[in-house]
Protein backbone atom coordinates (compact mmCIF):
# COMPACT_ATOMS: atom_id res chain seq x y z
CA UNK A 1 0.00 0.00 0.00
CA UNK A 2 2.69 2.69 1.09
CA UNK A 3 6.10 3.33 0.10
CA UNK A 4 8.25 2.99 3.06
CA UNK A 5 8.78 5.87 4.99
CA UNK A 6 6.76 8.08 2.69
CA UNK A 7 7.23 11.62 4.41
CA UNK A 8 4.19 14.16 5.07
CA UNK A 9 6.05 16.51 2.63
CA UNK A 10 6.56 14.02 0.13
CA UNK A 11 2.75 12.73 0.36
CA UNK A 12 1.27 15.87 0.35
CA UNK A 13 3.51 17.04 -2.96
CA UNK A 14 2.76 13.86 -4.66
CA UNK A 15 -1.29 13.69 -3.87
CA UNK A 16 -1.73 17.50 -4.95
CA UNK A 17 0.05 16.72 -8.12
CA UNK A 18 -2.41 13.88 -8.71
CA UNK A 19 -5.53 15.73 -7.75
CA UNK A 20 -4.73 18.62 -10.20
CA UNK A 21 -3.67 16.29 -13.48
CA UNK A 22 -7.18 14.22 -12.32
CA UNK A 23 -9.42 17.51 -12.55
CA UNK A 24 -8.02 19.14 -15.25
CA UNK A 25 -9.08 15.60 -16.72
CA UNK A 26 -12.34 15.77 -15.93
CA UNK A 27 -12.70 18.96 -16.73
CA UNK A 28 -12.09 18.05 -19.91
CA UNK A 29 -8.55 19.55 -20.34
CA UNK A 30 -5.29 17.94 -21.03
CA UNK A 31 -2.54 17.20 -17.92
CA UNK A 32 0.56 18.12 -19.39
CA UNK A 33 3.52 17.33 -17.52
CA UNK A 34 4.18 21.04 -17.19
CA UNK A 35 0.32 21.55 -15.42
CA UNK A 36 1.90 18.26 -12.91
CA UNK A 37 4.66 20.44 -12.10
CA UNK A 38 3.06 23.65 -11.47
CA UNK A 39 0.22 21.78 -9.21
CA UNK A 40 3.48 20.70 -7.22
CA UNK A 41 5.02 23.95 -7.26
CA UNK A 42 1.53 25.53 -6.07
CA UNK A 43 1.13 23.71 -2.52
CA UNK A 44 4.06 26.18 -1.04
CA UNK A 45 2.25 29.20 -2.07
CA UNK A 46 -1.28 28.04 -1.08
CA UNK A 47 -2.48 30.32 2.17
CA UNK A 48 -6.09 29.48 1.90
CA UNK A 49 -6.40 26.04 0.50
CA UNK A 50 -5.61 22.75 -0.86
CA UNK A 51 -6.43 22.02 -4.90
CA UNK A 52 -9.58 19.89 -4.36
CA UNK A 53 -12.08 19.67 -1.62
CA UNK A 54 -15.77 17.81 -1.27
CA UNK A 55 -18.84 20.19 -0.33
CA UNK A 56 -18.36 22.31 -2.23
CA UNK A 57 -15.45 23.66 0.41
CA UNK A 58 -11.72 25.17 -0.34
CA UNK A 59 -9.71 26.44 2.56
CA UNK A 60 -11.95 28.34 5.02
CA UNK A 61 -14.78 26.02 4.63
CA UNK A 62 -15.05 27.52 0.86
CA UNK A 63 -16.60 26.15 -1.44
CA UNK A 64 -18.89 24.29 -1.23
CA UNK A 65 -19.49 23.61 -0.68
CA UNK A 66 -21.05 23.04 -0.82
CA UNK A 67 -20.76 22.36 -0.70
CA UNK A 68 -20.55 21.83 -2.86
CA UNK A 69 -21.50 22.99 -1.11
CA UNK A 70 -23.54 21.46 -2.04
CA UNK A 71 -23.92 22.89 -2.37
CA UNK A 72 -27.16 20.69 -2.15
CA UNK A 73 -25.28 17.65 -3.47
CA UNK A 74 -22.04 18.04 -2.12
CA UNK A 75 -19.45 15.16 -2.38
CA UNK A 76 -22.13 12.84 -2.28
CA UNK A 77 -23.71 13.61 -5.39
CA UNK A 78 -21.32 12.24 -7.45
CA UNK A 79 -22.16 8.56 -6.24
CA UNK A 80 -23.24 5.72 -9.07
CA UNK A 81 -27.29 5.27 -9.27
CA UNK A 82 -26.90 1.38 -7.92
CA UNK A 83 -25.27 2.54 -4.46
CA UNK A 84 -28.52 3.85 -3.04
CA UNK A 85 -29.66 0.22 -3.16
CA UNK A 86 -27.20 -0.19 -0.11
CA UNK A 87 -28.68 2.29 2.18
CA UNK A 88 -28.92 0.13 5.53
CA UNK A 89 -32.05 0.48 7.53
CA UNK A 90 -30.13 0.41 10.75
CA UNK A 91 -28.81 3.72 9.76
CA UNK A 92 -32.44 5.55 9.64
CA UNK A 93 -32.56 4.48 13.52
CA UNK A 94 -29.73 7.05 13.41
CA UNK A 95 -33.04 10.25 12.78
CA UNK A 96 -34.51 11.10 15.82
CA UNK A 97 -35.59 14.51 14.45
CA UNK A 98 -38.02 14.50 11.23
CA UNK A 99 -36.88 17.02 8.87
CA UNK A 100 -39.17 18.70 5.88
CA UNK A 101 -38.75 16.00 3.12
CA UNK A 102 -39.80 16.08 -0.82
CA UNK A 103 -43.30 14.97 -1.63
CA UNK A 104 -44.48 14.11 -5.17
CA UNK A 105 -44.76 17.62 -6.20
CA UNK A 106 -41.91 19.41 -7.08
CA UNK A 107 -41.23 23.33 -4.92
CA UNK A 108 -43.94 25.93 -5.25
CA UNK A 109 -42.42 27.94 -7.46
CA UNK A 110 -41.95 25.62 -9.88
CA UNK A 111 -45.28 24.45 -10.29
CA UNK A 112 -44.75 21.16 -9.48
CA UNK A 113 -42.83 20.30 -12.73
CA UNK A 114 -39.08 19.66 -13.33
CA UNK A 115 -36.43 21.78 -11.94
CA UNK A 116 -36.19 23.76 -14.72
CA UNK A 117 -40.06 24.48 -15.27
CA UNK A 118 -41.14 27.59 -13.71
CA UNK A 119 -44.55 28.68 -15.52
CA UNK A 120 -45.11 31.38 -12.87
CA UNK A 121 -47.85 34.44 -13.90
CA UNK A 122 -45.66 37.61 -13.55
CA UNK A 123 -47.77 40.86 -13.05
CA UNK A 124 -48.17 43.46 -15.14
CA UNK A 125 -47.34 46.06 -12.46
CA UNK A 126 -43.66 44.46 -11.90
CA UNK A 127 -41.84 46.38 -9.34
CA UNK A 128 -37.92 45.74 -10.65
CA UNK A 129 -34.44 46.94 -9.53
CA UNK A 130 -30.95 46.60 -11.32
CA UNK A 131 -30.33 43.78 -13.20
CA UNK A 132 -33.89 43.39 -14.42
CA UNK A 133 -35.33 44.55 -18.22
CA UNK A 134 -38.76 44.30 -18.73
CA UNK A 135 -38.44 44.97 -22.66
CA UNK A 136 -35.89 41.67 -23.31
CA UNK A 137 -37.38 40.18 -20.28
CA UNK A 138 -33.73 39.63 -18.95
CA UNK A 139 -32.70 38.96 -15.35
CA UNK A 140 -28.97 39.66 -15.05
CA UNK A 141 -27.70 37.23 -11.90
CA UNK A 142 -23.46 37.12 -11.39
CA UNK A 143 -21.23 34.70 -10.54
CA UNK A 144 -17.45 35.41 -8.43
CA UNK A 145 -16.12 32.15 -8.54
CA UNK A 146 -12.03 30.84 -8.87
CA UNK A 147 -11.16 30.48 -12.81
CA UNK A 148 -8.11 30.51 -12.17
CA UNK A 149 -5.51 30.57 -8.72
CA UNK A 150 -5.01 27.48 -5.98
CA UNK A 151 -8.63 26.51 -6.02
CA UNK A 152 -9.59 26.77 -9.84
CA UNK A 153 -9.88 23.26 -10.16
CA UNK A 154 -12.81 23.37 -7.98
CA UNK A 155 -13.83 26.64 -8.83
CA UNK A 156 -14.34 26.20 -12.17
CA UNK A 157 -16.66 22.95 -12.31
CA UNK A 158 -18.96 25.41 -9.83
CA UNK A 159 -18.94 28.27 -12.16
CA UNK A 160 -19.89 25.81 -15.20
CA UNK A 161 -22.51 23.76 -13.02
CA UNK A 162 -24.23 27.18 -12.67
CA UNK A 163 -24.13 28.29 -16.20
CA UNK A 164 -25.65 25.24 -17.69
CA UNK A 165 -28.25 25.08 -15.32
CA UNK A 166 -29.07 28.38 -16.35
CA UNK A 167 -28.80 27.12 -19.75
CA UNK A 168 -31.37 24.54 -19.21
CA UNK A 169 -33.56 26.66 -17.52
CA UNK A 170 -33.88 29.36 -20.10
CA UNK A 171 -34.70 26.96 -23.14
CA UNK A 172 -37.41 25.40 -21.10
CA UNK A 173 -39.17 28.92 -20.89
CA UNK A 174 -37.40 31.05 -18.42
CA UNK A 175 -39.18 31.45 -15.22
CA UNK A 176 -42.49 32.69 -16.02
CA UNK A 177 -40.89 33.78 -19.54
CA UNK A 178 -37.35 35.68 -18.15
CA UNK A 179 -34.56 34.16 -18.82
CA UNK A 180 -31.37 34.64 -16.94
CA UNK A 181 -28.20 36.10 -18.31
CA UNK A 182 -25.41 34.68 -16.23
CA UNK A 183 -22.38 36.76 -16.06
CA UNK A 184 -18.89 35.62 -14.22
CA UNK A 185 -16.12 37.03 -12.86
CA UNK A 186 -12.94 35.64 -11.31
CA UNK A 187 -11.52 36.11 -7.70
CA UNK A 188 -8.60 33.67 -7.92
CA UNK A 189 -10.33 32.82 -4.08
CA UNK A 190 -8.53 36.19 -3.32
CA UNK A 191 -11.13 38.15 -0.89
CA UNK A 192 -9.56 41.47 -1.87
CA UNK A 193 -10.24 40.28 -5.74
CA UNK A 194 -13.68 38.85 -4.52
CA UNK A 195 -14.17 42.97 -3.88
CA UNK A 196 -13.39 44.17 -6.73
CA UNK A 197 -15.12 42.06 -8.89
CA UNK A 198 -18.56 42.69 -6.68
CA UNK A 199 -17.78 46.04 -7.53
CA UNK A 200 -17.60 45.54 -11.22
CA UNK A 201 -21.13 43.24 -11.12
CA UNK A 202 -23.29 44.51 -8.23
CA UNK A 203 -24.11 47.56 -10.33
CA UNK A 204 -25.71 45.38 -13.01
CA UNK A 205 -27.37 42.22 -11.65
CA UNK A 206 -30.00 41.36 -9.74
CA UNK A 207 -28.82 39.11 -7.68
CA UNK A 208 -25.02 37.32 -7.17
CA UNK A 209 -25.59 33.27 -7.45
CA UNK A 210 -22.44 32.31 -6.23
CA UNK A 211 -19.40 33.99 -3.97
CA UNK A 212 -16.79 31.23 -3.80
CA UNK A 213 -15.17 30.90 -0.18
CA UNK A 214 -16.27 32.24 3.14
CA UNK A 215 -13.23 35.15 3.11
CA UNK A 216 -14.97 36.49 0.57
CA UNK A 217 -18.54 36.56 1.52
CA UNK A 218 -17.25 38.06 4.88
CA UNK A 219 -15.46 40.62 2.88
CA UNK A 220 -18.31 41.39 1.13
CA UNK A 221 -20.91 41.30 3.09
CA UNK A 222 -20.97 44.90 4.63
CA UNK A 223 -21.08 46.49 1.02
CA UNK A 224 -23.56 44.16 0.10
CA UNK A 225 -25.53 45.05 3.02
CA UNK A 226 -25.39 48.73 1.86
CA UNK A 227 -26.09 47.67 -1.77
CA UNK A 228 -29.07 45.21 -0.71
CA UNK A 229 -27.16 42.74 -3.00
CA UNK A 230 -28.28 39.16 -1.74
CA UNK A 231 -25.29 36.82 -2.72
CA UNK A 232 -25.18 32.96 -2.45
CA UNK A 233 -21.55 32.36 -0.10
CA UNK A 234 -20.46 29.01 -1.60
CA UNK A 235 -19.36 27.85 1.87
CA UNK A 236 -21.16 25.39 4.72
CA UNK A 237 -19.20 28.10 7.04
CA UNK A 238 -21.83 28.56 9.25
CA UNK A 239 -20.80 32.64 10.02
CA UNK A 240 -22.80 33.41 6.95
CA UNK A 241 -26.43 32.52 8.39
CA UNK A 242 -25.64 35.42 10.59
CA UNK A 243 -25.06 37.86 6.84
CA UNK A 244 -28.12 39.56 6.03
CA UNK A 245 -27.94 39.68 2.45
CA UNK A 246 -26.35 36.41 2.04
CA UNK A 247 -27.74 32.70 1.90
CA UNK A 248 -25.71 29.28 1.41
CA UNK A 249 -27.18 25.59 0.09
CA UNK A 250 -24.71 23.35 2.29
CA UNK A 251 -25.54 21.99 5.58
CA UNK A 252 -23.64 24.03 7.87
CA UNK A 253 -20.26 22.84 8.94
CA UNK A 254 -21.05 22.34 12.90
CA UNK A 255 -24.09 20.18 11.71
CA UNK A 256 -22.37 17.89 9.45
CA UNK A 257 -19.95 17.04 12.05
CA UNK A 258 -22.39 16.51 14.79
CA UNK A 259 -24.32 14.46 12.33
CA UNK A 260 -21.52 12.29 11.41
CA UNK A 261 -20.11 11.55 15.09
CA UNK A 262 -23.87 10.40 16.06
CA UNK A 263 -23.04 7.91 13.13
CA UNK A 264 -20.25 6.88 14.82
CA UNK A 265 -21.63 6.52 18.45
CA UNK A 266 -25.45 4.92 17.28
CA UNK A 267 -24.32 2.78 14.63
CA UNK A 268 -20.37 2.30 14.88
CA UNK A 269 -20.82 1.67 18.56
CA UNK A 270 -17.86 4.08 18.90
CA UNK A 271 -19.64 5.20 22.69
CA UNK A 272 -17.19 4.15 24.99
CA UNK A 273 -13.82 5.03 22.39
CA UNK A 274 -11.47 7.86 22.57
CA UNK A 275 -12.22 10.61 20.10
CA UNK A 276 -9.80 13.39 18.62
CA UNK A 277 -9.99 16.00 15.66
CA UNK A 278 -7.63 16.81 13.31
CA UNK A 279 -8.70 20.83 11.87
CA UNK A 280 -7.20 23.19 9.68
CA UNK A 281 -6.71 26.27 11.55
CA UNK A 282 -8.92 28.80 9.98
CA UNK A 283 -12.68 29.53 9.40
CA UNK A 284 -13.28 26.17 7.92
CA UNK A 285 -11.70 23.95 10.63
CA UNK A 286 -12.80 26.45 13.50
CA UNK A 287 -16.64 26.14 12.43
CA UNK A 288 -16.14 22.22 12.21
CA UNK A 289 -14.31 22.05 16.03
CA UNK A 290 -17.29 23.94 17.06
CA UNK A 291 -19.53 20.97 15.92
CA UNK A 292 -16.90 18.36 17.14
CA UNK A 293 -17.35 20.00 20.51
CA UNK A 294 -21.12 20.61 20.73
CA UNK A 295 -21.29 16.40 19.84
CA UNK A 296 -18.60 15.29 22.67
CA UNK A 297 -20.83 16.97 24.98
CA UNK A 298 -24.25 15.79 23.64
CA UNK A 299 -23.29 12.17 24.03
CA UNK A 300 -20.47 12.34 26.90
CA UNK A 301 -17.63 11.15 24.81
CA UNK A 302 -14.02 11.15 26.03
CA UNK A 303 -12.09 13.52 23.69
CA UNK A 304 -8.18 13.38 23.61
CA UNK A 305 -7.11 15.56 21.11
CA UNK A 306 -7.78 18.53 19.42
CA UNK A 307 -5.04 18.67 16.58
CA UNK A 308 -4.57 21.81 14.57
CA UNK A 309 -2.73 22.24 11.12
CA UNK A 310 -2.01 24.86 8.87
CA UNK A 311 -3.03 24.49 5.24
CA UNK A 312 0.33 25.66 4.26
CA UNK A 313 1.91 22.64 6.32
CA UNK A 314 4.23 20.17 4.61
CA UNK A 315 5.17 18.29 6.74
CA UNK A 316 2.63 16.41 9.51
CA UNK A 317 4.72 14.01 11.18
CA UNK A 318 4.15 16.33 14.21
CA UNK A 319 -0.03 15.65 14.03
CA UNK A 320 0.63 11.79 13.07
CA UNK A 321 2.83 11.74 16.80
CA UNK A 322 0.14 13.31 18.30
CA UNK A 323 -2.75 11.13 17.70
CA UNK A 324 -0.70 8.45 18.45
CA UNK A 325 0.23 9.80 22.06
CA UNK A 326 -3.37 10.58 22.50
CA UNK A 327 -4.64 6.51 21.75
CA UNK A 328 -7.25 7.76 19.49
CA UNK A 329 -9.62 5.38 18.37
CA UNK A 330 -12.05 7.63 16.26
CA UNK A 331 -10.41 10.51 14.28
CA UNK A 332 -12.91 13.17 12.89
CA UNK A 333 -10.81 14.71 9.81
CA UNK A 334 -11.63 18.67 8.91
CA UNK A 335 -9.00 18.62 6.29
CA UNK A 336 -8.91 19.64 2.70
CA UNK A 337 -8.42 16.23 0.52
CA UNK A 338 -4.61 16.61 -0.27
CA UNK A 339 -4.10 17.52 3.33
CA UNK A 340 -6.49 14.51 4.47
CA UNK A 341 -3.66 12.53 1.93
CA UNK A 342 -1.41 13.31 3.87
CA UNK A 343 -1.95 13.25 7.68
CA UNK A 344 -3.48 9.69 7.25
CA UNK A 345 -0.11 8.17 5.37
CA UNK A 346 1.61 10.03 8.46
CA UNK A 347 -0.56 8.24 10.75
CA UNK A 348 -0.23 4.80 9.24
CA UNK A 349 3.93 5.33 9.20
CA UNK A 350 3.23 5.99 12.41
CA UNK A 351 1.43 2.73 12.82
CA UNK A 352 -2.05 4.44 13.79
CA UNK A 353 -5.38 2.86 12.54
CA UNK A 354 -8.13 4.56 14.42
CA UNK A 355 -11.75 4.49 12.36
CA UNK A 356 -11.24 7.60 10.41
CA UNK A 357 -14.49 9.94 10.08
CA UNK A 358 -14.34 12.74 7.13
CA UNK A 359 -16.35 16.21 6.89
CA UNK A 360 -17.62 15.95 3.43
CA UNK A 361 -14.57 18.66 2.62
CA UNK A 362 -12.00 16.33 3.71
CA UNK A 363 -12.53 13.69 0.78
CA UNK A 364 -12.14 13.47 -2.89
CA UNK A 365 -12.73 10.10 -5.61
CA UNK A 366 -9.38 11.08 -6.66
CA UNK A 367 -7.74 10.16 -3.34
CA UNK A 368 -7.78 6.62 -4.38
CA UNK A 369 -5.63 6.94 -6.57
CA UNK A 370 -2.86 7.64 -3.79
CA UNK A 371 -1.07 5.62 -1.77
CA UNK A 372 -3.45 5.92 0.82
CA UNK A 373 -6.40 4.00 -0.89
CA UNK A 374 -6.30 0.83 1.52
CA UNK A 375 -7.05 3.79 4.28
CA UNK A 376 -9.32 4.91 2.84
CA UNK A 377 -11.78 2.31 2.28
CA UNK A 378 -12.50 2.01 5.74
CA UNK A 379 -13.62 5.43 6.10
CA UNK A 380 -16.87 6.81 6.23
CA UNK A 381 -17.64 10.71 4.92
CA UNK A 382 -20.54 12.90 6.39
CA UNK A 383 -22.01 14.45 3.41
CA UNK A 384 -25.98 14.76 1.66
CA UNK A 385 -27.30 14.37 -1.21
CA UNK A 386 -28.27 12.04 -3.57
CA UNK A 387 -26.27 9.36 -6.15
CA UNK A 388 -25.50 10.75 -9.50
CA UNK A 389 -27.74 9.26 -12.17
CA UNK A 390 -30.41 8.21 -9.00
CA UNK A 391 -33.43 7.18 -10.81
CA UNK A 392 -35.14 8.01 -7.69
CA UNK A 393 -34.41 11.65 -8.26
CA UNK A 394 -35.82 13.48 -11.01
CA UNK A 395 -32.89 16.30 -10.80
CA UNK A 396 -30.49 13.96 -12.02
CA UNK A 397 -32.77 12.81 -15.29
CA UNK A 398 -32.72 16.65 -16.21
CA UNK A 399 -29.08 17.70 -15.10
CA UNK A 400 -27.55 14.56 -17.19
CA UNK A 401 -29.47 15.46 -20.10
CA UNK A 402 -28.45 19.28 -20.11
CA UNK A 403 -24.80 17.94 -19.48
CA UNK A 404 -24.96 16.01 -22.59
CA UNK A 405 -26.56 19.01 -24.88
CA UNK A 406 -24.31 21.80 -23.12
CA UNK A 407 -21.03 20.27 -21.92
CA UNK A 408 -20.86 16.66 -23.37
CA UNK A 409 -17.31 16.48 -21.72
CA UNK A 410 -18.20 17.06 -18.20
CA UNK A 411 -17.57 14.03 -15.98
CA UNK A 412 -19.75 12.76 -12.79
CA UNK A 413 -18.52 15.85 -10.30
CA UNK A 414 -19.72 16.88 -7.20
CA UNK A 415 -18.73 20.52 -7.47
CA UNK A 416 -20.59 20.20 -11.12
CA UNK A 417 -23.40 19.70 -8.96
CA UNK A 418 -22.68 22.04 -6.21
CA UNK A 419 -22.86 24.44 -9.27
CA UNK A 420 -25.95 23.36 -10.83
CA UNK A 421 -28.11 22.97 -7.60
CA UNK A 422 -27.00 26.81 -6.76
CA UNK A 423 -28.52 27.89 -10.18
CA UNK A 424 -31.88 25.76 -8.86
CA UNK A 425 -31.97 27.78 -5.54
CA UNK A 426 -30.95 31.22 -7.01
CA UNK A 427 -34.17 30.53 -9.51
CA UNK A 428 -36.72 29.70 -7.06
CA UNK A 429 -35.80 32.90 -5.13
CA UNK A 430 -36.16 34.84 -8.24
CA UNK A 431 -39.31 32.96 -9.42
CA UNK A 432 -40.63 33.91 -5.40
CA UNK A 433 -40.02 37.43 -6.26
CA UNK A 434 -41.43 37.94 -9.58
CA UNK A 435 -44.55 36.04 -8.50
CA UNK A 436 -45.14 38.82 -5.54
CA UNK A 437 -44.85 41.32 -8.57
CA UNK A 438 -41.47 42.75 -6.64
CA UNK A 439 -37.99 41.82 -8.03
CA UNK A 440 -36.65 45.08 -6.53
CA UNK A 441 -32.99 44.25 -4.35
CA UNK A 442 -35.86 44.58 -1.33
CA UNK A 443 -38.39 42.43 -3.25
CA UNK A 444 -35.72 39.76 -3.85
CA UNK A 445 -34.47 39.70 0.07
CA UNK A 446 -38.35 39.19 1.13
CA UNK A 447 -39.23 36.33 -1.13
CA UNK A 448 -35.71 34.55 0.11
CA UNK A 449 -36.73 34.93 3.74
CA UNK A 450 -40.46 33.60 3.10
CA UNK A 451 -38.79 30.81 0.84
CA UNK A 452 -39.83 27.16 2.22
CA UNK A 453 -39.40 23.85 1.39
CA UNK A 454 -37.64 24.65 -1.95
CA UNK A 455 -37.59 21.02 -3.96
CA UNK A 456 -34.34 20.19 -5.62
CA UNK A 457 -35.46 17.26 -7.25
CA UNK A 458 -33.40 15.14 -5.48
CA UNK A 459 -36.47 12.26 -5.02
CA UNK A 460 -38.84 10.75 -1.53
CA UNK A 461 -36.39 11.38 1.83
CA UNK A 462 -34.19 13.80 0.93
CA UNK A 463 -34.79 17.02 2.22
CA UNK A 464 -36.48 20.66 1.09
CA UNK A 465 -34.66 23.78 1.99
CA UNK A 466 -36.09 26.44 3.84
CA UNK A 467 -35.29 29.67 4.61
CA UNK A 468 -35.86 33.13 7.02
CA UNK A 469 -34.56 35.87 8.28
CA UNK A 470 -33.08 34.59 12.08
CA UNK A 471 -29.70 32.79 11.75
CA UNK A 472 -31.32 29.71 12.75
CA UNK A 473 -34.01 29.74 10.06
CA UNK A 474 -30.92 30.03 7.50
CA UNK A 475 -29.26 26.77 7.57
CA UNK A 476 -31.15 25.51 4.44
CA UNK A 477 -31.61 21.98 6.39
CA UNK A 478 -29.87 19.80 8.60
CA UNK A 479 -30.05 16.74 7.12
CA UNK A 480 -26.73 14.51 6.34
CA UNK A 481 -26.31 10.85 4.39
CA UNK A 482 -23.47 9.16 5.79
CA UNK A 483 -21.02 7.49 3.22
CA UNK A 484 -18.62 4.72 2.75
CA UNK A 485 -15.22 5.29 0.71
CA UNK A 486 -15.94 2.65 -2.15
CA UNK A 487 -13.65 1.83 -5.29
CA UNK A 488 -15.72 0.75 -6.95
CA UNK A 489 -17.90 3.77 -6.98
CA UNK A 490 -17.68 6.70 -9.23
CA UNK A 491 -17.10 8.77 -7.13
CA UNK A 492 -15.55 7.25 -4.86
CA UNK A 493 -18.19 6.21 -2.18
CA UNK A 494 -21.49 4.87 -1.36
CA UNK A 495 -24.60 5.69 0.76
CA UNK A 496 -24.94 4.05 4.00
CA UNK A 497 -27.68 5.66 5.46
CA UNK A 498 -30.84 7.16 4.16
CA UNK A 499 -31.10 11.19 5.54
CA UNK A 500 -31.11 11.90 8.88
CA UNK A 501 -30.67 14.31 11.15
CA UNK A 502 -29.81 13.97 14.80
CA UNK A 503 -30.96 15.23 17.98
CA UNK A 504 -28.38 16.95 18.97
CA UNK A 505 -28.02 18.75 14.96
CA UNK A 506 -31.23 19.30 15.56
CA UNK A 507 -31.11 21.02 18.92
CA UNK A 508 -27.89 23.11 18.17
CA UNK A 509 -27.85 27.02 18.00
CA UNK A 510 -26.65 29.22 16.06
CA UNK A 511 -25.54 32.30 17.43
Amino acid sequence: MHKAKISGQAMLVTVMALLMAMVLAACGETATPAATSAAASTTAAMTSVAAMTTSVATTSAAVATTSAVATTTSAAVATTSAAVATTTSAAVATTSAAVATTSAAASPAAGGASVTTFNITVPANLKTGPGVDTATKTITVGGIGALSGPVAAAGKLLIRGSEVYFKALNDAGGIGGYKVNFVTGDSQYSPQLAVQQYSKLAPDVAIIGQVIGAPSAAALKDQAASDKVMFLAATGDSSVLGYKYAFTTAIPYPLETINGIDYAVNQLNKKGSKFAIVYQDDAYGQDCLKGYKAAIQAYGLQDVGQIPFKVTDKDFTAQATQLKNTGAEVVWMASQPTQTAAIMGAATQLGVAPQWMLQSAAFSSQLLATPIKDVLLKAYVASYGVAWGDPNAPNEATKIAAIAKYAPDQKPDSYFSAGWAYGIVVTNILAKALSNGDISRDGILAAFESLKNIDLGQGPGQPLFSYGSAANDRAPFRTSVIFKVDANDVAGYSPVTKPFTSEAAKNYKFS
